[in-house]
């Protein structure tokens, strides 16, 4: 049976043999779940139960409340949406870094889509819950973004790479995503349905505070192991861009949910560490893996598993999944935006 590994993040300020130690930890994680949890992480408590209050708060506000926060209010792609169909049942909002759209200003001659700029600009947020809805999952965010650069720290320094690498590769800010989502009680007598089906994120990393078990991880060797939170931790997986950069070898991870409750719904709240918009990612390894479990399972992703390109352009790539609505390498599964 597989046990998901858990890493303690204090311990890369310990001794030398703590570092090293954890260094290999997360090597051996990355290399074969691509999924683990971190302790003593740095994040108040009191924070992460913040951040959760205000998401119940959010969904719990009734139907016109959320559609004035639509996200085709927004031309940034962040705000407000609903998904009941066969391969989700949920519904979310979608929150980024406050930056003005007029912030950042990216070279003409780097652009081929030249509307992917408009994935930078101010959010929406619900005026009936004010500030104690907007500032703590402004603050998560930011606190995340601090763990996620910790740890791609480690993951330069595992890769041969200086440890200011994930940063130096753009001077402008990084494209933060994070989303508060609800995940809806089963319809009784029903099949079970999935909150969200399998797929690998289009990230460096992801990291998740989630309030109640549903997420399931696939493992190595083919069954989908269950993933709940555990006190005072938080979850990380690897995306598929830190899997393209190591050239495989760090996994991304193929996950999904499925809300195991016919009563209660289901928070997360997954911070994505993304890159810059302008960003050009490269492979630094050698080393090919295949996947044959992406075959076993319909596993959305961005590239296939063992296709890692010289360079992928960030902002392209993310304008045409959320801007072109098209995500995944199968063609089939090509979803509206």
């Amino acid at each position: 049976m597989t046990t998901l590994p858990v890493i303690d993040l204090s311990r890369f300020d310990g001794t030398e043999q703590e570092r090293s130690e954890t260094l290999y930890a997360l090597a051996q994680a990355a290399a074969t779940n691509g999924f683990f949890y971190i302790r003593n992480h740095g994040i108040p408590e009191q924070l992460t139960r913040e951040v959760l209050e205000a998401a119940n708060r959010f969904f719990d506000l009734d139907a016109s409340a959320k559609d004035q926060v639509h996200i085709r209010h927004s031309a940034h792609f962040r705000g407000y949406s609903i998904m009941k169909n066969e391969r989700d049942w949920r519904e979310q909002i979608h929150v980024g870094q406050e930056l003005p759209v007029s912030s950042i200003q990216y070279p003409a001659s780097s652009i081929q889509h030249p509307a992917y700029h408009q994935l930078t600009g101010p959010n929406l947020w619900p005026e009936a819950l004010g500030d104690h809805f907007k500032n703590p999952v402004l603050e998560f965010m930011q606190a995340a973004n601090k763990v996620g650069n910790r740890l791609l720290e480690a993951f330069a320094t595992l890769l041969g790479l200086p440890q200011s690498h994930f940063n130096d590769i753009s001077q402008e800010p990084p494209y933060l995503l994070l989303k508060l989502i609800c995940y809806y009680a089963q319809p009784l007598h029903d099949i079970d349905r999935p909150g969200v089906a399998p797929h690998c994120d289009w990230s460096w990393l992801t990291i998740l505070l989630q309030d109640s078990a549903g997420l399931e991880v696939l493992a190595p060797e083919g069954v989908w192991v269950s993933a709940p939170p555990q006190p005072s931790m938080l979850s990380v997986n690897i995306g598929e861009l830190l899997e393209i950069v190591s050239k495989g070898r760090f996994v991304a991870t193929a996950h999904q949910v499925v809300n195991p409750s016919e009563q209660k719904r289901r928070i997360s709240v997954p911070v994505f560490i993304n890159p810059a918009l302008d960003a050009r990612i490269e492979s630094v390894q050698n080393k090919d893996i295949q996947n044959p479990l992406d075959e076993q399972f319909h596993v959305h992703r961005v590239l296939p598993r063992g296709v890692y390109p010289a360079v992928v352009h960030f902002g392209e790539s993310e304008w045409q999944r959320k801007g072109l609505g098209q995500w995944c390498f199968d063609t089939q599964c090509i979803q509206a935006k």
